[in-house]
């Protein structure tokens, strides 16, 4: 508010994005231009007048130049070093920063810099952070999100926590003694795509029964990574967008009504076509784990795959962090 930048950074929960929104409401009201973007649609639907990060800055480094005073990034943990040393440039000019992000969570995939892997804490350590929060944090500790059960927990798991030391294994069957919900889960968490298309397929049969659903049928192609599947849809299903025009890439859409091979959503003012919808929506009861970071749940939720050999402390955290209410929390193998 001084004129200066800023880092917010916090663990999953203490509500980093509300506070920088109420920053850039203070900001714009004061008419000062912000604008705001994180790495994936999910994050920034959740800003205000948000748009991702690649599509800003093709727009506004590579083809063309900033019109904002105040830039704000969510969720920079995610960022990875192609976008930053684009972003890097900004800092030679009068552009501000509102930073925030949660180190603990997983890092960018397949960070590389001239075909060599970045590790996973170096944007973390560089001078290049330091310089677009002009050395000034705010650090949030106050859960605002989940039960204090939960928090509590996965708290424990990061740096400085009492379960940090703990190996993978010893953490998982603590939590299993902890977090006991029976029942179907309304979202589920998964490593592989194979265990998402698996999980999605049994889990949308079973919600459809006693619902007047309609079937659209994928035929001809084997499913492979987030490739369309054969689903039953009914009124008030919840779908995810897929990467296109129509839709917004890991955002949820509400089916409303279904007729004459047209489909309304809730969050679209034009119905898809049946083809449209297997093109660019697909089943949400099962998502994997690394597509999830920055949503938050607070129906029934499972984490899948807790003894997978891949199955990380980083895992347990993203998974557990998710909910709001530990005691509508699983796990399993």
């Amino acid at each position: 508010m001084q004129g200066g930048s800023l880092f917010v950074k916090g663990i999953a929960g203490t509500g980093k994005s509300y506070y920088c929104n109420k920053l850039v409401e203070r900001l714009r009201a004061l008419d000062v231009r912000v604008d705001a973007c994180a790495k994936t649609h999910t994050a920034s639907a959740r800003l205000p007048d948000g748009c991702t990060l690649d599509h800003w800055v093709q727009r506004h480094i590579l083809n063309g130049a900033p019109s904002c005073q105040v830039l704000y990034l969510d969720e920079i943990s995610q960022i990875d070093v192609g976008l930053l040393a684009l972003l890097a440039r900004l800092t030679y000019t009068n552009m501000r920063f509102i930073l925030a992000g949660d180190f603990n969570q997983f890092a960018p995939i397949g960070s590389c810099w001239k075909g060599t892997p970045i590790d996973d804490e170096a944007f973390q350590r560089s001078a290049l952070l330091h310089r677009m929060c002009g050395g000034n944090v705010v650090q949030l500790t106050e859960c605002r999100r989940a039960d204090s059960v939960l928090f509590d927990y996965y708290s424990s798991l990061i740096e400085g926590g009492t379960r940090f030391e703990l190996p993978v294994a010893r953490a998982v069957a603590e939590a299993r003694g902890i977090f006991k919900f029976e029942g179907t889960a309304r979202w589920n968490l998964v490593i592989s795509h194979a265990k998402r298309v698996q999980l999605n397929r049994s889990l949308n049969i079973l919600h459809a029964r006693g619902k007047e659903s309609t079937k659209l049928e994928i035929t001809g192609q084997a499913v492979r990574g987030n490739a369309a599947q054969s689903m039953l849809i009914w009124p008030g299903i919840q779908l995810l967008g897929h990467s296109g025009r129509l839709v917004r890439n890991q955002v949820l859409y509400t089916v409303k009504k279904i007729e004459a091979e047209q489909v309304w959503l809730e969050e679209l003012a034009k119905p898809l076509s049946f083809d449209q919808v297997k093109s660019c929506l697909r089943l949400s009861f099962a998502q994997t784990y690394a597509s999830v970071q920055g949503n938050e749940y607070d129906e029934p939720l499972r984490l899948h795959d807790c003894a997978h050999r891949f199955f990380s402390r980083k895992h347990l955290f993203v998974g557990l962090s998710r909910s709001k209410q530990g005691a509508f929390v699983s796990l399993v193998d």
